[in-house]
Order: structure tokens, then sequence, then C-alpha cells
């Protein structure tokens, strides 16, 4: 499926204006979602990417595989 279909909004570096390693990136994204940066997760497997993200305050997730990804975001939920 399209990530339209599956999300709400879909958030590009590119059409923002931001690197992915810029903190301020996730910033502009929770604000353009009237979220606090910290009720939002990240899941990337870009480490560089989750520094930022964390820096900005969100919840991050290193990405490794499908299977420990599936059981962090368990782990978070409950």
């Amino acid at each position: 499926p399209e990530l339209r279909e599956v999300f709400v909004k879909v958030y590009s570096a590119e059409k923002n204006g931001y690197s992915k390693r810029d903190p301020a990136s996730y910033e502009f994204i929770a604000d353009d979602l009237h979220k606090k940066p910290d009720d939002i997760l990240f899941i990337d497997d870009t480490a560089a990417n989750i520094r930022a993200a964390k820096t900005a305050g969100l919840e991050t997730l290193l990405f490794t595989s499908t299977q420990d990804a599936i059981s962090k975001i368990r782990q978070i939920l409950s």
C-alpha cells in the first residue's frame, strides 16, 4: 500500500527543508501535528537520525529488525 493510505501525514526531509539529522526537523513535525515531542515515536535505522530525534524530545527506536521493532513497540505501548 501507499504510505498515504496507512498514515495520516507523511513527512519528507526534502519537502520540509530540514535534514533528518537536524533536531529542528522533528520539532517542526511535532508542532505541525500539535503534539508534544515525547508523544511521538520515531523509528529509523540510522543512529544519527535517532540522536537528532531524541535531542528534539521524541521517543525513538533504532530499527534493527522487524521482530525487534515489534517487540519494542509492544513494550512502549504497554
